[in-house]
């Protein structure tokens, strides 16, 4: 068939559905229908044209359905009308022919009817074409509304499981639920973005397409932007109403997970406490020699310093739960049974870890004056056994009294540490076996040269019942006075850094306090000795007073320098609680600031409230230093 196309301003000017002029007329109907949908097209003709018209389109070429349901039927009914008008299309070929037919018979109109024989296939593709965008509109109204359907199927289940799945109890499950969770949020936000991506491209399609609409689609096109956009919005505010159930979800999950990472935690802290700790404490060996004791001292060191590190992790713990007590949402009651077991369990080992401590260096103090005691007492020894002086000389007599209180002097200060640390041991502790053993060794050793000391006991023997007496109170005095009194005060002359250090001064200056109490009754009793003396007219009684009243003088001078380091002490000890204190709440402090997860809507009144009284008693704890410390350096200056 012979064509010719129309100028390009005459085929702009062609409208489906345009106004026609009144001397057109109709040379065929067709009309098309499956379902709902219909298409009734009227063929028009005029003397230089031919155009196909859509006379009547149901429903309109713009409405894609506004749900599943129907956008699929639409889609099902555009799909039969587009099979049945595709049988149709034998009828505008036939029309093509007629006009074919007519241009044989006159050949003088060839053009117009080749013109018109143009115009009508181009109408009738043009007609073909609109119905098959039409159809890739409604598959995409199906991709959209079945996407926007699985999403809100999905956003639904979300939900369900935000309020039907428990908490964890353990760390694995609730780090699985969280994991779950945020991957489910993402999967949903993912398809979330992929259906409004979806319904934006098909909104604009529609939208580019009503730009160029007769009037009368206007409505038909606002209808269509509007389900649309309705369904998008309404998608928009579901997910912003389930973006918060999840973020308070995923708050809840989190709190619970660190709530089961803190009994992880606190579980093995108390384990190795009850396991470790107390496997270790329950090992009393004390040692049998200088060199064991310095060992057994190491390996103590060693221990502390591996408790200390569980100490700082228990800190750590106490914060972390301080955190998750300010929320509202975890069970505050059961963290605070927690951390009250942990307390209790950690003080209980703190206290008998301390008690090891000094029992161990108080070995170490005793073996180490024990063994130089009796290298020492070798040496009395070997004198006693090699003197050669007349047996009854005055001579003999007074090396025997020198030695005698060598003797004495060299096993006072170990004989007096041993007895002290076992005072603080079970009298049926085997681990003090080797301690009672030197202490029994250095006591019979001391015996067994007392006992060859005979000329300075047939000495003691010519003078009177009352001035041995005197003596013995006196030597024992002056013994004690020497070698255990200012001895300790010589040895313990400093306070130290730390509060263990602190307390172990005041521990050993209280004990010091009791002993001088202690000795003031024997004191009282040397008095009276010398003032028995002095009325016999024993010709050493005015020397014995004399001595008897220096020797009561340096007791008070050593009684009140003990009663001063005990005052000072007690006030360091203060002072150093109070700043473990203070770093401790200020350490909490920061922790609350500086956390990056800290979210004060979640925070409860009663938890801002003990934050005030943290703080408040941060403060008083602050001011309370700062005294005691002021009176602590004032007093030393006195």
């Amino acid at each position: 068939m012979a064509s010719r196309r129309l100028p390009s301003s005459e085929r702009e000017n062609m409208d489906l559905s345009g106004v026609i002029a009144p001397s057109t007329t109709t040379i065929s109907t067709v009309a098309v229908q499956a379902g709902r949908s219909k298409v009734v097209l009227a063929v028009l003709r005029s003397t230089e044209w031919v155009r196909v018209r859509v006379h009547q389109m149901e429903p309109d070429l713009m409405d894609v359905g506004s749900t599943l349901e129907e956008a699929l039927q639409l889609q099902k009914e555009h799909e039969e009308l587009m099979s049945r008008l595709k049988s149709k299309e034998a009828e505008v070929q036939q029309l093509l022919k007629n006009l074919d037919v007519e241009a044989d018979a006159n050949r003088s109109q060839v053009d117009v009817h080749n013109s018109m024989a143009d115009t009508l296939a181009e109408a009738w593709r043009d007609l073909n074409e609109k119905l098959a965008y039409r159809g890739t509109l409604l598959e995409q109204s199906v991709n959209f509304h079945r996407s926007a359907q699985e999403l809100a199927s999905s956003m639904e289940q979300a939900q369900r499981n935000f309020s039907k799945v428990p908490l964890a109890t353990d760390v694995d499950t609730a780090q699985r639920l969280l994991d779950q969770h945020l991957d489910m949020k993402s999967n949903i936000l993912e398809s979330s973005k992929a259906t409004l991506d979806m319904g934006q491209s098909l909104l604009d399609q529609i939208k580019e397409m009503g730009m160029h609409a007769d009037f009368a689609n206007v409505h038909a096109t606002t209808a269509a932007c509007y389900g649309i956009e309705h369904l998008l919005e309404l998608l928009h505010d579901r997910r912003r109403q389930l973006e918060e159930l999840w973020d308070q979800r995923r708050i809840r999950l989190e709190h619970c997970l660190q709530l089961c990472q803190l009994d992880l935690e606190v579980n093995k802290i108390l384990e190795w406490y009850r396991g470790v700790g107390s496997t270790y404490l329950q090992n009393t060996e004390l040692g049998s020699s200088y060199t064991q004791a310095q060992h057994i001292q190491q390996d103590h060191n060693h221990f502390e310093a591996q408790a200390r590190e569980v100490q700082e992790n228990m800190l750590s713990l106490l914060r972390t739960a301080d955190g998750l007590l300010r929320r509202a949402s975890v069970d505050a009651e059961g963290i605070r049974q927690r951390l009250i077991v942990v307390d209790r369990e950690a003080e209980s080992f703190t206290t008998r870890l301390d008690a090891r401590r000094k029992n161990v260096n108080m070995a170490v103090d005793f073996f180490r004056l024990a063994e130089t005691a009796l290298n020492k007492l070798g040496d009395v020894e070997y004198q006693l056994n090699n003197m050669d002086m007349p047996r009854n000389s005055s001579e003999l007599a007074e090396q025997h009294s020198r030695l005698s209180q060598a003797i004495v002097d060299l096993s006072t200060e170990a004989s007096h540490e041993g007895r002290l640390l076992l005072e603080r041991v079970s009298s049926t502790d085997q681990g003090a076996d080797g301690v009672r053993h030197k202490l029994d060794e250095l006591l019979s050793k001391c015996s067994q040269l007392e006992s060859l000391c005979k000329a300075r006991r047939a000495e003691a023997w010519q003078r009177s019942n009352d001035y041995l007496q005197y003596e013995e109170l006196y030597s024992s005095l002056h013994t004690w006075l020497y070698q255990i009194g200012q001895n300790i005060v010589s040895r313990h002359g400093a306070l130290g850094t730390s509060l263990a250090s602190a307390k172990d001064f005041l521990e050993v200056h209280e004990q010091l306090d009791e002993d001088i109490r202690d000795k003031k009754a024997d004191l009282l009793s040397l008095s009276t000795a010398a003032s028995t003396l002095l009325q016999s007219g024993d010709q050493g009684a005015t020397q014995a007073a004399d001595r008897a009243r220096q020797l009561d003088e340096q007791y008070q001078r050593l009684y009140r320098i003990v009663e001063v380091r005990i005052q000072l002490a007690l006030m360091y000890v203060s002072f150093l609680r109070l700043s473990q204190q203070l770093s401790s709440n200020l350490d909490g402090l920061e922790h609350i600031v500086r956390s990056e997860t800290e979210d004060l809507s979640e925070i409860t009144d009663s938890a801002i409230q003990r934050l005030r009284e943290m703080f408040s008693n941060t403060q008083q704890i602050f001011e309370d230093l700062n005294t005691k410390g002021k009176e602590f350096l004032q007093m030393t200056t006195m």
